[in-house]
């Protein structure tokens, strides 16, 4: 999945992609701390299966799991649509 497929499924999951605009112009980097941005992308993409084992491995939902590990990646120096990248459409 690219960025923009992810974006694109954040919005079908109802994200309101607004928030993220500045002057007009959706921004990445808004949509990426946004916290509606990935529970709406988590419904999208059916993440609502995997709460019962990120709550008990994690103690999160799974959105904010992927969330996670979308930060720790950007730690670890890997660009954002590596992340992506390893999302599919269920």
């Amino acid at each position: 999945m690219t960025i923009d497929e992810a974006i694109h499924a954040a919005i079908a999951g109802g994200w309101d992609f607004k928030k993220a605009e500045v002057g007009g112009i959706l921004t990445t980097k808004a949509a990426f701390i946004d916290p509606v941005f990935w529970e709406s992308l988590g419904k999208t993409l059916g993440w609502e299966a995997l709460n019962d084992v990120t709550l008990h491995e994690c103690g999160r939902v799974a959105w904010q799991q992927m969330w996670v590990n979308f930060i720790d990646d950007l730690a670890h120096g890997k660009p954002a649509d590596e992340f992506f990248q390893k999302l599919t459409l269920q």
